[in-house]
């Protein structure tokens, strides 16, 4: 069984934070964000969640109000492109740098846009809302 079909098996997790120098993600933002609040190295946080469909599914994307401010200059794109962030920084960087690229793959796009339905719904939103929550709280 591929590490694909396991992490099916496992129940993956819904919410991604991009930790490590190199880490990405690609996809199509599906919703409105969501303002997360919790604690970082014993300090109130707050952090945005914005509801993505990659390849792999759905995630709630969780980024700090830097990135989020980057994602909002490029709104009018959300509606035909896929957002790529890639974190550009190491691990522990606590004012890491991102870039934010937007490509017009319109069959790409067209895929995960047809991918939604089944992907984005009111329970996986809730769900990894409830997960954020606790991973920003530990």
């Amino acid at each position: 069984m591929s590490w694909k079909e396991k992490a099916q098996e496992f129940g993956p997790t819904s919410v991604v934070f991009l930790s490590t120098q190199g880490a990405s993600i690609s996809g199509i933002v599906v919703g409105d964000p969501i303002l997360l609040k919790g604690k970082y190295q014993g300090k109130e946080q707050e952090r945005i969640g914005c509801p993505i469909v990659t390849d792999d599914g759905f995630y709630l994307f969780v980024v700090g109000k830097r990135v989020f401010r980057k994602l909002v200059s490029l709104e009018e794109h959300f509606g035909d492109s896929i957002i790529t962030v890639t974190r550009l920084s190491p691990e522990g960087d606590t004012k890491g740098q991102y870039s934010v690229e937007v490509s017009a793959d319109k069959d790409r796009f067209r895929r995960l846009r047809s991918a939604v339905g089944k992907e984005f719904t009111e329970d996986a939103l809730n769900e990894a809302i409830a997960e954020a929550n606790q991973l920003m709280n530990r």
